[in-house]
């Protein structure tokens, strides 16, 4: 009798264990980047362009949602993007694996530091290469 006893018991205590725990999502891609995603003013220091301010679009990808893609990056209009991949030690940084975007060589890195994002990338057009550090601000007018 004392087998079975420790089946029923064990039983119930797993049974009450798995009614009490949490469900989490099994994919939670998309909120890992929350933090990144919205409209940004991007006040931009450019080795070659000089001062310059614009905004960008970071949005999580249609199809990869552990993705997120940032728009009008260099100013290079809203239908270009470029892709970052979220640290995976930090998940206030990112990092823009080199990619060809309208004919130019993009890559570089950003961290998210209180509410602004600080990017330094590198644009290769094939005739020069441009070294950019940019201040992105969330909640601008």
């Amino acid at each position: 009798m004392k087998p079975f006893s420790y089946f029923l018991f064990f039983g119930a205590l797993f049974s009450c264990l798995m009614g009490c725990m949490k469900n989490l999502p099994e994919n939670d891609d998309v909120e890992k980047g929350n933090d990144f995603i919205g409209d940004w003013l991007v006040s931009e220091k450019s080795s070659i362009l000089g001062d310059r301010v614009y905004s960008i679009i970071i949005s999580v990808d249609s199809v990869k949602n552990n993705q997120l893609n940032i728009q009008n990056l260099y100013a290079l209009g809203i239908e270009e993007y470029v892709y970052v991949e979220e640290s995976t030690f930090d998940p206030n940084s990112f990092t823009i694996p080199s990619q060809t975007v309208s004919n130019h060589s993009i890559s570089g890195s950003g961290t998210l530091i209180d509410d602004q994002i600080e990017m330094t990338y590198f644009v290769d057009d094939s005739n020069v290469k441009d070294t950019v550090k940019t201040t992105c601000t969330k909640d601008f007018p």
